[in-house]
């Protein structure tokens, strides 16, 4: 029983991936023949919607060594703590 239960879960979560791929295809991509290669690209695109991986849309932690917010959180907790 589980296991179907699952099963439709997975289900549920690609389909609403392909209509977010789709979404996100009508706003790049505004042409006359998109109806054409719509479902193709949303497939292809639907597991990883990342616009892409540059020093700019990528993580800033890996890029720029930025301190995560719980870090940042931690260290405004040790200045407050040292202050006091």
């Amino acid at each position: 029983m589980e296991k179907n239960k699952k099963r439709a879960e997975r289900r549920a979560h690609k389909q609403r991936m392909l209509h977010k791929a789709e979404e996100k295809a009508k706003l790049f991509f505004r042409t006359d023949d998109f109806e054409e290669w719509k479902e193709k690209w949303a497939r292809k695109h639907a597991d990883n919607l990342a616009k892409c991986s540059c020093h700019m849309c990528g993580n800033p932690r890996k890029y720029w060594n930025e301190e995560t917010l719980q870090e940042k959180k931690f260290s405004q907790r040790e200045k407050f703590c040292e202050e006091s």
